[in-house]
Formats: C-alpha cells, sequence, structure tokens
C-alpha cells in the first residue's frame, strides 16, 4: 500500500485509481508509467520529509 500525507490507501482506492486512468483512454503502458512516476515520487517525498525529522532530532538533541 501506498502511503501519502499521512494515510494509507486501501487496495479500494488503488482499484478506483486504476479504473480513473483506463477512463482517460491510456494505453496500459502509458498507465503503468504513469503509476511508477507517481510510486517514485512518493518515495521521493517520504525520502525528505523522514530526513528532515531525522535532522530536526538531531539538532533538538544537540540543544538539551
Amino acid at each position: 500500500m501506498p502511503f501519502e500525507h499521512g494515510t494509507y490507501f486501501t487496495a479500494a482506492d488503488d482499484r478506483k485509481a486504476r479504473a480513473f486512468l483506463d477512463t482517460q483512454g491510456l494505453s496500459p503502458r502509458q498507465a503503468a508509467e504513469i503509476r511508477a512516476w507517481h510510486r517514485s515520487q512518493l518515495g521521493r517525498q517520504l525520502m525528505v520529509w523522514a530526513t528532515a525529522g531525522t535532522c530536526a532530532g538531531i539538532g533538538l538533541r544537540a540543544c538539551a
């Protein structure tokens, strides 16, 4: 399940997203590329937030 904005999406949400992409007239390859791009962006966003949180935690610990 992908994680975005603090919410775990269910399999039903994934099916809704796939159904939406199917209604857009995209080829299966294009839809797969959109899903792959979205997952890579989510991964990048999570990495940035995790790094920021770690740095903030280290900074708070150093000040104490």
